[in-house]
């Protein structure tokens, strides 16, 4: 089966190529994805020994999810939608307030943070601040300035004016954020942002092989910092490079075997307890469930492959939750997600669009590890509403202009 994947890859990205000739595009992120993950853990197995095979039924399973997914992001990245769009936005009073905003509270809860650490430390903090109850209300305020923010930043260096006219306060602004990401310790941060600039860089044709090198080797730079000062004197330093590379990049797939296999048993008497969380956390708060099965779950998540991991892969928590069907339904709901928003771009230039795109993108890079889109779907929905106060403005222009 493994033979046949490779095959099927190459296959799918010949077809992928022809019809859209872009390294961009949704499908193709996916095949290559899974292609480099599943091809690096099994020369590893090969090489070390230690790891176990996967089985036949995970190369089905990934199989019909990568060739589903390209069949929904193909349909609906090339269709043209109707889709009122403005192709850039020129920093106006809600702006200009957001990015000044922005800048003051990141700076206030970054102190916090910075305060917090000297007292407990790394390996502490995340225990002291995981369910935000002894954060003080300033900061809990100051925390929902991030998402405004970085959409500010976007904004900003995606128009010559916005960027010449705001370059200092933009890299303020930009600094703030990374001191946000380390001080509450979020890897997905600092992913999310790189593959946003890259993103950027790349469709601006600005993007080389050493500037690519360059943030490659500055992301891995803060993230494993950051799992180091974390993980404290858990992890000697001798092997804490090799284990963390395999933890957050190869482990999820065995993980996920192990639930195709049967070994690995995560089902929930509560429908769909991973892929619904959010919706679950809401009506709880609403008072009308008192039960949060994610909660429920959470001692049960964590299986040794070797390492001890508790993430399954983007598509292997909707095959949790509903089986084979499970599948299909994420390759559908991300497939046409993504393939709208990449039509959006490709036929309108629409820059909410492209900046959602952009920001998101990191979901289909980092798919092999867990789902961050529906997973954390309170932030999703927070970037959606300040991408639309931030650009509606814009958009009503450009709807009267084009029909006075």
């Amino acid at each position: 089966m493994e033979l046949i994947f490779y095959l099927f890859s190459f296959l799918m990205l010949y077809i992928i190529w022809t019809l859209f000739k872009d390294y961009l595009h949704p499908a193709f992120i996916t095949v290559v994805v899974w292609f480099v993950i599943i091809f690096s853990y099994n020369y590893l197995i090969r090489k070390t020994g230690i790891w176990v095979s996967l089985s036949d039924g995970f190369y089905l399973v990934i199989i019909a999810y990568i060739l589903s997914f390209c069949i929904f992001s193909g349909f609906y990245s090339s269709r043209k939608f109707c889709i009122n769009t403005v192709e850039t936005v020129s920093f106006g009073l809600m702006q200009k307030f957001f990015l000044y905003a922005s800048i003051l509270f990141l700076f206030i809860s970054n102190v916090y943070y910075i305060k917090l650490i000297k007292h407990v430390g790394f390996s502490l903090l995340r225990e002291e601040t995981e369910f935000g109850s002894s954060l003080p209300i300033y900061v809990k305020l100051s925390s929902y300035f991030l998402q405004p923010g970085i959409i500010v930043f976007f904004l900003g260096i995606t128009n010559s004016s916005n960027l010449k006219k705001y370059k200092i306060h933009l890299f303020v602004l930009a600094v703030m954020i990374l001191i946000s990401f380390f001080t509450s310790m979020n890897k997905g941060g600092f992913f999310q942002l790189a593959v946003c600039i890259f993103y950027f860089l790349k469709v601006s044709n600005k993007l080389n092989k050493k500037t690519f090198i360059a943030l490659v080797l500055i992301l891995l730079g803060f993230v494993i910092t950051l799992q180091f000062l974390r993980s404290g004197n858990e992890t000697s330093k001798s092997n804490f490079f090799t284990r963390f590379l395999y933890v957050y990049f190869l482990s999820p797939a065995p993980a996920f075997d192990a639930v195709v296999t049967g070994n690995k048993n995560l089902y929930s008497e509560y429908f769909g307890c991973w892929t619904l969380s959010f919706f679950y956390r809401f009506i709880n708060k609403l008072g009308v469930c008192n039960v949060l099965p994610s909660t429920l779950l959470k001692s049960e998540k964590w299986i040794g492959v070797p390492y001890a991991t508790n993430v399954y892969t983007m598509p292997g928590y909707f095959y949790i939750d509903f089986g084979i069907i499970g599948i299909i339904i994420c390759a559908f709901l991300y497939g046409s997600i993504f393939g709208k928003l990449y039509s959006g771009i490709k036929y309108k230039n629409s820059i909410d669009k492209k900046i959602f795109y952009a920001l998101y993108l990191y979901c289909l890079v980092f798919q092999f590890f867990g789902d961050w889109f529906f997973g954390f779907f309170s932030v999703t929905l927070q970037t959606l509403f300040w991408l639309f106060v931030l650009t509606y403005k814009f958009k009503s222009y450009a709807l009267r202009f084009r029909y006075d």
